[in-house]
């Protein structure tokens, strides 16, 4: 970036660590807080710190900087935390203990597999915390890990003076900080951060833990001592162990070591010898958040593709939020292609003893899957398991490469958050013209197809082994350990 564009965005960066600022903003939240709840406070604190950093200029409403997600929590944790309790040395031991705390059961990163077959030098215990598990998940049934479900839930509603105005609640974290302490964990890994798990890791003492960062987004708690980092976010890089912003040119003063990884998506299920293209649908199908598909650059080409090609059906699955689906059927209603959008709801993801789902939805949206002839990767926030997903069942997919710099912060066509390591040689393009010229031959060029699905399946081979996910993990605990012994 240019010099000017440097110095406006540390000037606006520069904003949010302004002491006087976070003082006033920190009264606000005490205020609302104690006389409306959390939910209200952290909502007017979220809307003030997001129009600070001018995320709107990023155009996408999902994107917000990792810069204000860090004052966020600063200034958050600032009001509701009394510090953190003392934590052990780290130590060299001939078996690793690892924890693994937070929502484990909901995500698709974690499955079966993962853990049966664990490497010899470690032992896992599982931490579910945001749902009661019932009897027949898997994580009941796996000999290889221990498991703990204590469910957290915070009321956002009530007015608090803190952590005592919940005393169940209050009660439920001093409990399963107590189970992690008393079992003197090596590493803790934790996943979808949220007031629970901070006011978990304020009483913990172990001396290494480490964040999943199964979202675009990474944990900011000062007991974070690694953060594994999923996706690529098009103004961060990771730079000498630190993420580094392109567009102030300076590194995030936390997380202090980082490093880029890919998680183990869930792929049960979905196996089996691709359908041939001869007996397959002619239809586009997208799953997942439907507020993904209803972004008007990534609408705009679906819809491009329905008027170009009038035996064409649009398939939608997912869960709706924002008014997604409105917009979706109300644009296509404008384009007069209204009647080949059909949205067939949404399924659970949740797995029983053996692994398997056991929603009957999920059945049929699989056979719907599987016979589809295309399933566009969304932009400017791409998918990470639904696309897994597709490459796993046999049904090629488009990508919009994110590029890196600054060039398409204002164009409606960029990629801003997706994941290189799912990147076809064949079908990742870097131009949005060149996107829907690329959907259209995978529609009608089955040599095209066949082609990208054997790359994607080669893929799914690469990014599917627990072995190669747990000596990641493991390799960088030793590196940060290295560091510090």
């Amino acid at each position: 970036m240019s010099g000017p564009g440097v110095y406006f965005w540390r000037t606006v960066y520069g904003v949010l660590e302004l002491a006087w600022l976070r003082r006033l903003l920190a009264s606000r939240y005490r205020f609302l807080e104690q006389t409306r709840g959390s939910g209200a406070a952290r909502k007017f604190l979220r809307r003030t710190l997001f129009a600070l950093s001018i995320s709107r200029l990023r155009n996408y409403q999902g994107y917000v900087p990792l810069q204000a997600w860090q004052a966020f929590w600063e200034i958050a944790r600032g009001v509701d935390s009394r510090g953190q309790a003392p934590r052990r040395a780290p130590g060299r031991r001939d078996k690793l203990r690892v924890g693994h705390m937070g929502t484990i059961a909901a995500f698709p990163f974690f499955p079966r597999r993962l853990f049966c077959n664990l490497p010899t030098e470690m032992e896992l215990h599982h931490f579910e915390t945001a749902s009661e598990l019932p009897p027949e998940h898997y994580l009941r049934h796996t000999e290889a890990a221990s498991l703990h479900n204590v469910v957290l839930r915070w009321n956002n509603h009530l007015p608090t003076h803190g952590i005592s105005s919940q005393p169940e609640y209050a009660e439920r974290v001093e409990d399963l900080a107590k189970r992690i302490n008393h079992l003197q964990l090596d590493l803790l890994l934790v996943s979808e951060p949220g007031r629970a798990l901070y006011d978990v890791l304020d009483r913990v003492d172990v001396p290494a833990i480490a964040d999943l960062s199964v979202s675009c987004n990474a944990c900011f708690h000062p007991n974070i001592d690694i953060q594994f980092y999923i996706h690529a976010v098009k103004d961060y890089v990771v730079r000498e162990d630190r993420l580094f912003c392109r567009s102030s040119m300076k590194p995030l003063t936390r997380p202090s070591f980082v490093v880029p990884y890919c998680l183990l998506f869930d792929s049960n299920g979905y196996e089996g010898t691709p359908v041939p293209w001869a007996e397959r649908h002619h239809v586009l199908l997208f799953h997942g958040r439907l507020v993904k598909a209803s972004q008007p650059p990534f609408l705009k080409v679906l819809l491009d593709l329905l008027e170009e090609d009038s035996n064409l059906t649009l398939v939608l699955y997912g869960v709706d939020s924002h008014k997604a689906l409105r917009s979706i059927e109300s644009r296509a209603r404008r384009r007069g292609v209204k009647g080949r959008v059909d949205f067939r709801g949404q399924f659970s993801l949740v797995r029983n003893s053996a692994g398997e789902i056991a929603d009957p939805a999920w059945h049929g949206f699989l056979r719907d899957l599987r016979h589809a002839k295309l399933s566009p990767t969304p932009f400017p926030m791409a998918s990470g398991g639904s696309r897994f997903e597709c490459y796993t069942a046999g049904v090629p997919c488009v990508n919009l490469a994110l590029r890196p710099g600054h060039r398409g912060w204002f164009s409606p066509g960029e990629t801003l958050i997706d994941i290189p390591a799912l990147y076809t040689a064949s079908a990742t393009v870097t131009e949005l013209n060149h996107y829907k010229r690329m959907a259209l031959r995978l529609l009608h060029e089955p040599p095209l197809a066949e082609k990208v699905i054997a790359e994607q399946l080669e893929i799914v081979q690469r990014l599917g082994s627990p072995q190669c996910f747990w000596r990641h993990i493991l390799d960088a605990h030793q590196r940060w350990l290295e560091q510090r012994l």
